[in-house]
């Protein structure tokens, strides 16, 4: 694989990396607080991420397989916070 090429790719998966890790930050993570009646709940949940892709090189040709990614949020709990 030539250098530029592997460049090129590395810079992709570093924005590739950049862009998951934002959606999956701590203020998605910990929903907005909630106070009623002196409780505060604090809505928490699961993020999680990841990526991959591929290339490859044969006699003289190159390909990239591509690439991509995803991220998920689940419900985990919630933080009750009393006086």
């Amino acid at each position: 694989m030539e250098e530029a090429s592997k460049k090129e790719q590395d810079t992709f998966v570093e924005r590739l990396a950049q862009r998951l890790g934002i959606s999956a930050s701590a203020s998605t993570i910990y929903g907005e607080p909630v106070e009623r009646d002196g409780v505060t709940v604090i809505p928490a949940a699961k993020a999680m991420y990841g990526f991959g892709g591929g290339s490859g090189a044969k006699a003289g040709e190159e390909g990239s397989g591509g690439g991509g990614g995803g991220a998920g949020i689940k419900p985990g709990g919630y933080i009750e916070i009393k006086d």
